[in-house]
């Protein structure tokens, strides 16, 4: 390697560690992940944001509340994978492998409900607020 394409690769270097906060701060915000993964300083911008995952399932119009410790083991492995995923990398994380072992697991229902609620820091107002997320999986949908 020539002296030339080395400092390049240098300077390459330098500029990706430069930029990379500025890029995973945005990927932060934009898509909810979580501002400490990713090796950049998001992370020193705010808390480590907490994320409860709520599943509903639908009978008809009414919405109950399921309890994940009453799940087979297979589906609360599937729910506590999905809450850490999505506590890392936000909104792709989708719930789809979970509501799939629940429609096995309950074939009764009408359907589920996932919300997500995230609390964010509103730096204008330095208050923390919810952040929510809902995802409707109707019985029967197609993938």
């Amino acid at each position: 390697m020539t002296q030339r394409r080395r400092q390049h690769a240098v300077f390459a270097c330098l500029a990706a560690v430069a930029l990379w906060p500025l890029v995973q701060h945005a990927l932060a915000r934009q898509y909810h992940l979580n501002p400490w993964k990713l090796g950049g300083f998001a992370m020193y911008t705010v808390p480590v944001p907490p994320v409860a995952v709520h599943v509903l399932e639908v009978e008809g119009n009414e919405l109950s509340l399921l309890d994940p410790t009453a799940w087979s083991a297979a589906a609360r492995s599937r729910y506590v994978e999905f809450q850490r995923r999505r506590h890392a990398i936000g909104q792709w994380a989708l719930p789809r492998a979970l509501v799939s072992q629940l429609e096995r697991e309950r074939p009764a229902g009408d359907g589920f409900v996932i919300v997500i609620q995230r609390f964010e820091l509103d730096s204008e107002t330095a208050r923390f607020h919810v952040h929510e997320d809902r995802y409707i999986f109707p019985r029967n949908a197609p993938p």
